[in-house]
């Protein structure tokens, strides 16, 4: 029998399974599969449920955390047969769903904080900055430089040319 090391997974003040894979199918077919979700807890997994459960096409959904300490939680979805749409398709829509909802909160809490603080003459902290958008942001500004950078190219180019018939 194995002792086990109760910081196997502590990184900072989380703690991370990293022998785990993000996301498995435990069973699969058509129209039900349940989904074993590793480095998450009932957060993600009644948020999940409750957008699962308003989409028409889901049958049953519902999710449990096998133990306390596992740090993974197990969903289950069904959906209808006349629906034509898998398991696996539902939850991604889910998925996306969520996280515009989310996106949608923190927008209007920050709008509103924003409007809040301008109302009654308090100081406008500079909010989060999402790491995404920053990197896309850089990727447009990388790309416009690659364009002045062929230019760029384009003009020595002429000039070497210029050069070597003189």
């Amino acid at each position: 029998m194995t002792t086990l090391d109760p910081d196997r997974y502590k990184v900072g003040e989380k703690t991370i399974n990293t022998d785990l894979e993000a996301l498995k199918i435990l069973s699969e077919d058509s129209t039900c599969a349940t989904f074993v979700i590793a480095n998450e807890d009932h957060t993600l997994g009644n948020s999940l449920k409750w957008v699962l459960n308003k989409d028409p096409r889901v049958e049953f959904c519902g999710y449990s955390v096998p133990h306390p300490s596992d740090k993974l939680i197990n969903l289950r979805v069904q959906v209808k047969q006349d629906e034509g749409e898998t398991a696996v398709s539902v939850l991604k829509d889910a998925l996306r769903n969520l996280m515009r909802l989310c996106d949608f909160m923190s927008e209007q809490v920050e709008k509103n904080s924003t409007e809040f603080r301008q109302a009654n003459g308090l100081e406008i902290p500079p909010f989060h900055v999402d790491p995404i958008q920053e990197a896309m942001d850089k990727q447009e500004d990388a790309g416009e430089n690659e364009e002045d950078d062929e230019e760029d190219d384009e003009v020595i180019d002429d000039e070497m040319k210029v050069a070597d018939a003189e």
